[in-house]
């Protein structure tokens, strides 16, 4: 009986704002990533150790908002913004 090895993609990551400086990624804060070609957004995030809720990240892939469980593709672009909220109450 043989396990096959699940198959790897390649996708290209970008922190913004709060999430670049927290991974001290300097001015470098795109990167690749092999996944498996399971992998979601959600799966991303916890490979990352983000520690944001869900609610608090707007997630863009390929230039639209898409869901945590958004499944990954060969050459996607995954964007992740903090939502950033300021001023007086």
């Amino acid at each position: 009986m043989s396990s096959q090895k699940p198959s790897t993609i390649i996708v290209r990551v970008q922190l913004h704002t709060t999430l670049q400086r927290d991974k001290d990624l300097g001015n470098n804060n795109a990167f690749e990533l092999h996944v498996t070609d399971s992998s979601t957004i959600y799966n991303i995030i916890e490979l990352l150790n983000i520690n944001l809720s869900l609610e608090h990240l707007l997630l863009v892939v390929n230039g639209h908002l898409v869901d945590p469980t958004y499944e990954l593709k060969e050459n996607d672009e995954v964007h992740l913004i903090p939502a950033i909220s300021g001023g007086k109450d």
